[in-house]
């Protein structure tokens, strides 16, 4: 049933409106998820650069500029842009969330959720990064 003087025809079209709005949402939730399989995120520290997956898992460490550094040293440096590439994946899927979602909460929860895994997000004094 309809309020008085609301026509059939208006509810029709706003619940197509709200299907249709569903439906984008949808696609954009899709699509978002698609990217984050090939987000990565990068390290560097004392010259040892750490590359990490979405997800904040080790892919790579490259010690191309560490010099020559064993132990504590090398331990240290390779923890340190570990910490740095979660920071960073963490920074690129907020961007790609914001870029998807625009200022819907969803970014928020996305920032958390990622946040619980890899960290804050970096800060443009940090010098890690």
């Amino acid at each position: 049933m309809t309020r008085p003087g609301v026509r059939a025809a208006d509810v029709i079209a706003t619940i197509e409106a709200q299907t249709e709005s569903a439906i984008a949402r949808l696609h954009r939730a899709s699509a978002f998820r698609d990217e984050l399989g090939s987000v990565r995120g990068t390290g560097t520290v004392d010259g040892v650069t750490v590359t990490v997956s979405a997800s904040g898992t080790l892919l790579d460490v490259d010690f191309t500029g560490a010099g020559l550094v064993g132990g504590q040293e090398l331990r240290r440096r390779v923890l340190a842009a570990h910490r740095s590439a979660q920071r960073d994946v963490a920074d690129r899927i907020g961007d790609r969330a914001r870029s998807t979602w625009g200022d819907d909460p969803v970014v928020a929860r996305i920032e958390t959720a990622v946040t619980r895994r890899t960290g804050p997000r970096a800060v443009p004094d940090d010098l890690s990064r």
